[in-house]
C-alpha cells in the first residue's frame, strides 16, 4: 500500500510502460487540429537568493496578426491555485512577469495560457523562464503543459512516456533534479522507473512508488534521494538518467538540471523523448542516421565563444546510437 504523499524507491527490474507513437510527420506539418488555446507550465521559485521571471513577446500579433488574451495562473507545488490574472499587452510587445506573492519563500508553478478567436496553429506557447541566483543565470523555453479539452478528446496527447536527455552531475555539493507537472486530471498511484547510467555505461534501475498526483501538482525529484550511493556510482563524472511515468492530461516533458546545496548556482534545460522507449514514425529504418546542428565552440581561457559557422554533427548512427562528444568550455 502506498501512503498518500510519500514517494518510495526500490531497486529492481524494469517496469513496463504504455507505448505511445510520436508522430513527427504531424508535428512537421503543423497538424495539431483547431488551436484556440496555447499554453506552457513552468517551475517557479522565489526567495532572497532566487528569482524567477517569465518572459515572452507578443509574437502572435507580429507573426500572424492575431489578437490574443494571455492568462497567468500561479499554483503551489500541491497544485493549489493561489492567483490568476490577465497579462495585457497594450503598450509593450514584451512582458517580463513575476507574480505578486506575499511570501518570503515560495515554490510552485506558473501556467501561461493564450486564448485566441482564430486558429493559432501551435498549441505550445513560445515562452521563456529565467532563473537567477547570486552566481548564475539560466533559461529554459516552454517544456510542459496541460492539454486542452480539444486535444484530449481528439487523442492528441502524450501523457505516458519516457523522458531522457538528462545529465547527472551529482557530487557532495551538487544535486541533479527533475521537475514535472501534472495536468488537469488526478492520477492513480503509479510505479515510475528511474534509470541512471555512469560514464562507463553501467546502469541502475530504480522503481519509484509514486502516490496519486492531484490536478496541476508539481513534483521535484532528485535521483540522489532514490539511488543509494549515486555520488560514488558517478565517481566525479557525468551520468545520464531517464524517467518513465504518467500524467493526467499533461505533457510528460520535464525541467532537468543541477543545483548547488548553498543555492548559489542553478542550471537547467528540458528533457526529451527517450527514443529507446518511445516509438516514432520519423525513422522508417533502424539503420537510418539522424543529424542535428550544433554550434562549434572554442575556449579562450576566459570564456567560450560560438564560431560563426554551424557544423553538422551526426549524433545517432543507426542501431549503435553513437553520440559524438561536443566540447563545452
Amino acid at each position: 500500500m502506498i501512503d498518500e504523499g510519500k514517494i518510495v524507491a526500490r531497486e529492481e527490474g524494469i517496469v513496463g510502460m504504455q507505448k505511445t507513437t510520436i508522430s513527427f510527420r504531424d508535428n512537421m506539418a503543423g497538424a495539431f487540429g483547431l488551436v484556440l488555446r496555447s499554453s506552457a507550465i513552468f517551475y517557479y521559485r522565489k526567495n532572497k537568493n532566487f528569482q524567477t521571471t517569465i518572459s515572452f513577446m507578443n509574437y502572435w500579433k507580429a507573426k500572424r496578426s492575431l489578437d490574443v488574451a494571455v492568462v497567468a495562473s500561479t499554483r503551489d507545488m500541491a497544485g493549489q491555485l493561489l492567483a490568476r490574472e490577465q497579462l495585457k499587452m497594450t503598450t509593450h510587445a514584451v512582458i517580463n512577469y513575476q507574480p505578486q506573492i506575499d511570501r518570503d519563500e515560495f515554490e510552485g508553478s506558473i501556467e501561461i495560457e493564450v486564448f485566441g478567436t482564430q486558429n493559432m496553429v501551435i498549441p505550445y506557447a513560445a515562452v521563456m523562464a529565467v532563473y537567477e541566483t547570486p552566481r548564475a543565470i539560466s533559461t529554459v523555453h516552454s517544456y510542459a503543459r496541460a492539454y486542452s479539452n480539444f486535444e484530449v478528446e481528439e487523442r492528441r496527447t502524450i501523457s505516458s512516456g519516457s523522458e531522457g536527455c538528462w545529465s547527472l552531475r551529482d557530487t557532495d555539493e551538487v544535486d541533479s533534479f527533475c521537475v514535472f507537472h501534472n495536468g488537469s486530471r488526478a492520477t492513480a498511484p503509479q510505479a515510475c522507473r528511474l534509470e541512471v547510467k555512469n560514464h562507463l555505461g553501467e546502469g541502475r534501475n530504480i522503481t519509484i512508488d509514486m502516490p496519486k498526483l492531484s490536478p496541476y501538482q508539481s513534483i521535484k525529484l532528485k535521483p540522489k534521494d532514490h539511488v543509494p550511493g549515486l555520488v560514488a556510482f558517478l565517481a566525479g563524472n557525468i551520468g545520464q538518467a531517464s524517467l518513465t511515468y504518467s500524467l493526467g492530461e499533461g505533457f510528460t516533458r520535464m525541467l532537468v538540471g543541477n543545483e548547488r546545496w548553498d543555492g548559489g548556482d542553478f542550471q537547467v534545460t528540458h528533457s526529451n523523448f527517450n527514443y529507446r522507449e518511445q516509438k516514432t514514425d520519423y525513422l522508417d529504418d533502424a539503420k537510418q542516421g539522424s543529424f542535428m546542428h550544433v554550434p562549434s565552440l572554442w575556449h579562450t581561457g576566459q570564456a567560450s565563444r560560438c564560431l560563426s559557422s554551424v557544423q553538422r554533427r551526426k549524433v545517432h548512427d543507426g542501431p549503435r546510437r553513437k553520440i559524438e562528444p561536443v566540447c563545452f568550455g
